[in-house]
């Protein structure tokens, strides 16, 4: 996990944000769509049904 990254405001998002969720994707960092493709995909459609 990066120590980079602060993750404390993720309470608020997953409050503001119907249904959502907070999804760490392995081996990626600020542009997981650029890094890991296929999982950020995966976790964008789960979110939209």
């Amino acid at each position: 996990m990066s120590t980079l990254v602060d993750l404390t405001g993720q309470a608020l998002f997953r409050k503001l944000i119907a249904g959502s969720k907070v999804v760490r994707i392995p081996r990626a960092g600020h542009s997981p769509m650029l890094e890991q493709p296929g999982r950020f995909v995966a976790a964008v459609k789960s979110f939209l049904g």
